[in-house]
Order: structure tokens, then C-alpha cells, then sequence
């Protein structure tokens, strides 16, 4: 009996131990773990459930993709234009022992290292292409950002361009270029309505010169569906024709 109590008290103090001393952690699918022995990191765990002694420590470290917003930056373009740009970045990391161990803060370093590049790409061009390369620029930016990204431990899949706000007078003055811009567009849409009017008439006076009995059978149709309406013309075929080429061909001028 006395070493049936042992046993189970052995157990017991064993089972305790253990729990006091080795603990569990889990690293799931979308997770890495940094392994620390005695505040030394050792090695980066994929997923799984592991044993670790008390004085080993598992970091888990979120790996999903990440998304960072850096709003209101104001910037100069070559010509002195200031804008006011919201930048949108997509990563994920690259060497975690780098953006988790020799970074202190990876999402401020990675801010950082975005607002200068954006100043540097930006500072390069003038405000007119600014506006109609903006998505060419947000390529270029991403490509300029990769390689000092990746010095941070991170991984740059895109850096966009999402908000552009022009800053004081020169937004009045695009503004002012805009609208002359779309009214020049109407009156030129209008002129080309004219033209064509024009070359119809003309069109339609030559065929009625060539063929004169297309008049009468026109006024006939006019007569047909009129209702009340009185039209006087002539008889004659020889005067309308006459008048026509009077009409088609006038004199010059001596």
C-alpha cells in the first residue's frame, strides 16, 4: 500500500513538474515561431504544436498579408507644384529574424523608407505628367521600394497611389484648364455638326441640279402629309431650273 501512494505521488509531483517546467504552444497555418533559449533566438518554427522547457520561449508572429496606409504626404514635384498624396501598401515579410530582431519597429521603418521614395519619384517629374502617369508612377515607386524594403526583413508586393489632392492656387488654375478645355471640345463637336449640315445641303442641291424631277416628287411628299398648309410653286420646270443653277453657280463679280 505504502509503495502504491509512493507511486502515485511520484506521479503526481512528476506530472507537475512537467507542467510547471515544459510548456505547449501551438503555431497555426497563417503563423511563424521565433525561438528564443535563454533570450537567444535559435530558430524559426513552422506550424504545429511543440514541448519547450521553461526557459525556452516561442514568439508567434502573424505572416498574413499586410496592408499599410500613409496618408497626407505632401510633396513638391519638379515644376514647385505641392500635392497632398495618400500612399497604399501591400506586404509580408521576407526574413522575420530581420523585421522581428534587428528592426525595432518594422511598420515605422517601413513608413519611413515609403515617404522617401515617394518624395524622391515624385520630386523627378513635373505636375501635367504627375497626374497622367500616376499609375506608371505607382509601379516605378514599388519597384524603387522593393530592394530598401527587403533590407527591413519585408517583402513589397504593391505601393498605389490612391488619393491625389492639388494644394492652393494651382488647383484653381487646373481647374480653369479643364473647363476651357471641355468647352473647346464642344464648340469643336458643334463646328462638326455644322460641316456636316453643310456638306449634306450640298450634296442634296447637286442631286436635285442633276436630276430636276426630284424637286416636284419632293414638294408632292410635302403635299401629302401636310395638313392645312398652302405651298405655291410653279408649273414650270424650265424656270425652277433655271433658278437652281442660278442658285448652284452665281455670277462673279467683274
Amino acid at each position: 500500500m505504502e509503495t502504491f501512494l509512493s507511486i502515485v505521488l511520484l506521479l503526481f509531483f512528476g506530472v507537475y513538474f512537467y507542467i510547471r517546467v515544459v510548456q505547449r504552444t501551438v503555431i497555426f497555418e497563417y503563423q511563424r515561431g521565433l525561438k528564443y533559449k535563454k533570450g537567444k533566438f535559435i530558430k524559426i518554427l513552422e506550424p504545429g504544436s511543440y514541448y519547450v522547457p521553461i526557459n525556452t520561449k516561442i514568439n508567434q508572429v502573424d505572416i498574413r498579408k499586410k496592408y499599410e496606409i500613409i496618408p497626407g504626404q505632401e510633396v513638391l514635384t519638379a515644376d514647385g507644384a505641392s500635392v497632398k498624396l495618400t500612399l497604399v501598401a501591400a506586404y509580408g515579410f521576407s526574413d522575420l529574424d530581420i523585421a522581428i530582431n534587428k528592426v525595432e519597429n518594422f511598420r515605422q521603418a517601413l513608413y519611413t523608407v515609403l515617404q522617401t521614395i515617394l518624395r524622391e519619384a515624385v520630386g523627378k517629374i513635373e505636375i501635367d505628367v504627375f497626374i497622367k502617369e500616376k499609375s506608371n508612377l505607382s509601379k516605378e515607386l514599388t519597384e524603387a521600394a522593393k530592394v530598401k524594403v527587403k533590407e527591413i526583413g519585408l517583402e513589397l508586393t504593391e505601393a498605389v497611389i490612391r488619393d491625389i489632392m492639388i494644394v492652393g492656387e494651382l488647383k484653381k488654375a487646373l481647374s480653369k484648364v479643364a473647363t476651357a478645355k471641355q468647352e473647346g471640345l464642344a464648340k469643336l463637336e458643334r463646328a462638326r455638326g455644322e460641316m456636316a449640315a453643310i456638306r449634306n445641303l450640298a450634296n442634296v442641291s447637286k442631286i436635285i441640279e442633276d436630276n430636276p424631277n426630284l424637286l416636284q416628287l419632293r414638294i408632292l411628299d410635302v403635299l401629302s402629309q401636310s395638313t392645312g398648309h398652302t405651298i405655291v410653286f410653279s408649273s414650270d420646270l424650265n424656270s425652277q431650273n433655271q433658278m437652281m443653277r442660278k442658285f448652284n453657280h452665281p455670277k462673279k463679280n467683274n
